[in-house]
C-alpha cells in the first residue's frame, strides 16, 4: 500500500471495511492526501512493518488510531509530519520495535497527547521528532530512563519550536542526550517536581498512599523512599512491612501452665489435667476436689498415687521460689490478656452476630462486642504456623456436646479466646485453644480442653479432660519486646 493514496488531494471515502491483514507496508499511504479523513480504526496492521510519511501532509485526517496493532513496525519516519489537525490518543501502541522516529510529528500543530508508555528503547533516530509541534507539551520522563541506558546519537533539536522548547535540563541523565525532556525536569523514583517546576522535591509516599506497606503496619517516609514497620502484634512475613501476619499471644511465664486462676481450681470426681496447675496470690487450698501431697521442699504439690494431674500444682502458699514465680506468671496472664485485647484492625467483625455456629475460621483476627455461641460444631482451618485471635467482650457458651475441629494443620496453640465475660463449657463439649479468661471458666461434665484454661478468677471442672498444648515459640515477634522466664 505505499504511497497508494499519495497527492490523492480530492480522495475522502470510506474504507475502514477493508482486509489489510497481509499488508506489510504503508509507506507514505496518505501522503498528501489533504483532505482525506475517514475512520481507519478497524484495519489490520500487525504485520506492517513500515508507516513512515504515512500520513505526512494529510492536514485535514484526525480519526481515532488507538485500535491499531504496532508490533511490528520498525519505522515511523515522518509518520505525522505536518498533519496540522491530528490529535488523538496513541499512548497504547506497542513501540516496541520501532528504530526509526525521525520528524515523526514534525509540525503536527494540533498534537497533544501522552506518549509516555511508548517503549523507545530500539529508537536510533529521534531528531525533529516534535519539532514544531507547538501544541504538545507532554512529560515524557519515562522516556529518559530508556534513552539513558541505550542512548541515540540522533537527537537533535528533538523539541525545537514545540510546546516543550525549554533550556531546563534533568540532573540525572547529565551526561546524557536526552537531559531535557518537554520543558520540565524528570524526577528520580521517590521525588516528585517542586512548585518551580526546576527541582525535585521528596514525594511523601505515606501521606499520598503510593506506599505498598501492610494495613497492619506502619509506613514511615524516608528522602527517597519508605519504610514499612509492622505493627505491634504482626509478624513480618517479608521482612519489609509489606506483608504483616497475625502474630501469637506472648504468654511469657503462664505458658507452664494448663491452668491458671487468681480464684482458685474446682473439680469434681473424674477429671484428668495433664501439665501444671496454679493458683495466686491465694493460698494452694484454693484447688480443691484432687488429692494434693505436698513434695518434698514445699515448692510446690502433686497427686501422688492420683492419675488426676500429671503435672504439679502449685500456690502462693508453697515455698519460695514459687510464690514469687506464681506472681510473674499471674503478671504475664494478665498481659497476655491485654495483647489480646488491644490487636487492632479486625478481619472480621461482629461475625454472625456472634452466632458462629457450624462456621470454618480462616486464620486472623476476629472481634465481637456482644456474646458469643457456637452449640455444635466450629472449625479452624489453616496452617500449622496461621494464627487466630477471638476478642469477644461477652459470655462465651460451647453447646452441650459441641466441639472445636481442626483443619489444614491449624494448631490449638496458635488459637487464642480472649474472653471478658464467663465462659460456659456444657457436658462433654470439646474445645482447641488458648483461653485467656477476664472471669471465670466453667467446665461441665465430661467436657475437655486441648490447650490452656488461664482465669483472672476461678476455674471450675466436673470430670473435665484438660491437655496443656501452649508455647512461646510458635513464631518469632521482631517487632514486641518479648520475655522469656524459666520456672525455679
Amino acid at each position: 500500500m505505499g504511497i497508494m493514496f499519495a497527492f490523492a488531494n480530492e480522495f475522502n471515502q470510506p474504507l475502514n471495511d477493508w482486509d489489510t491483514s497481509g499488508v506489510t507496508n504503508r509507506f507514505a499511504m496518505f501522503y498528501a492526501a489533504v483532505v482525506f479523513n475517514q475512520p481507519l480504526n478497524n484495519w489490520n496492521t500487525s504485520s506492517v512493518g513500515g508507516m513512515n510519511l504515512m500520513f505526512a501532509f494529510a492536514y485535514a485526517f484526525n480519526k481515532p488510531l488507538n485500535n491499531w496493532k504496532t508490533s511490528s513496525v520498525t519505522n515511523m519516519n515522518q509518520m505525522f509530519n505536518s498533519a496540522i489537525s491530528f490529535n488523538q490518543p496513541l499512548n497504547n501502541w506497542d513501540t516496541s520495535s520501532v528504530a526509526n522516529m525521525y520528524a515523526m510529528f514534525y509540525y503536527a500543530t494540533a498534537f497533544n497527547q501522552p506518549l509516555n508508555k511508548w517503549d523507545v528503547s530500539k529508537v536510533f533516530d529521534m531528531q525533529r521528532c516534535f519539532e514544531g509541534a507547538s501544541a504538545f507539551k507532554q512529560d515524557l520522563c519515562a522516556w529518559g530512563a530508556q534513552m539513558n541506558e541505550a542512548p541515540s546519537p540522533y537527537v537533535e533539536v528533538m523539541f525545537l519550536n514545540s510546546g516543550c522548547n525549554s533550556t531546563v535540563e534533568t540532573p540525572q541523565f547529565a551526561t546524557s542526550p536526552y537531559r531535557n525532556l518537554c520543558s520540565t525536569i524528570c524526577c528520580e523514583v521517590g521525588f516528585v517536581r517542586g512548585n518551580d517546576g526546576l527541582t525535585c522535591v521528596d514525594s511523601d509516599e505515606c501521606a499520598v498512599g503510593t506506599d505498598n506497606c501492610d494495613a497492619n503496619a506502619a509506613c514511615t517516609n524516608t528522602v527517597g523512599s519508605f519504610e514499612c514497620k509492622c505493627n505491634d502484634g504482626y509478624f513480618d512475613v517479608s521482612s519489609d512491612g509489606v506483608t504483616c501476619a497475625l502474630d501469637r499471644v506472648n504468654l511469657g511465664k503462664a505458658v507452664e501452665f494448663a491452668i491458671l486462676s487468681k480464684s482458685g481450681i474446682t473439680t469434681t470426681p473424674g477429671s484428668v489435667v495433664t501439665g501444671d496447675m496454679g493458683t495466686s496470690p491465694i493460698a494452694v487450698t484454693a484447688i480443691t476436689g484432687f488429692w494434693l501431697v505436698l513434695a518434698s521442699g514445699g515448692t510446690h504439690s502433686t497427686t501422688s498415687g492420683s492419675s488426676e494431674v500429671d503435672g504439679d500444682v502449685y500456690g502462693a502458699s508453697h515455698a519460695a521460689p514459687t510464690p514469687a514465680n506464681l506472681g510473674l506468671a499471674v503478671f504475664d496472664m494478665e498481659a497476655a490478656f491485654t495483647d489480646a485485647a488491644g490487636r487492632v484492625n479486625p478481619s472480621y467483625v461482629e461475625l454472625g452476630g456472634g452466632s458462629i455456629d457450624y462456621l470454618t475460621l480462616a486464620p486472623g483476627l476476629y472481634k465481637w462486642s456482644t456474646n458469643v455461641n457456637f452449640p455444635n460444631k466450629l472449625t479452624f482451618s489453616g496452617r500449622a504456623t496461621d494464627v487466630w485471635i477471638l476478642q469477644i467482650a461477652g459470655i462465651l457458651y460451647i453447646g452441650s456436646g459441641a466441639e472445636v475441629l481442626l483443619a489444614g494443620g491449624a494448631r490449638a496453640e496458635n488459637i487464642f479466646w480472649q474472653v471478658f465475660g464467663l465462659v460456659d463449657v456444657d457436658t462433654t463439649a470439646h474445645l482447641e485453644g488458648i483461653f485467656l479468661v477476664k472471669t471465670m471458666m466453667a467446665f461441665k461434665t465430661g467436657s475437655s480442653l486441648n490447650g490452656a484454661a488461664l482465669a483472672q478468677t476461678a476455674v471450675t471442672l466436673q470430670s473435665t479432660k484438660i491437655v496443656k498444648r501452649s508455647s512461646n515459640d510458635s513464631q518469632p515477634t521482631p517487632n514486641r519486646r518479648v520475655r522469656y522466664l524459666r520456672w525455679q
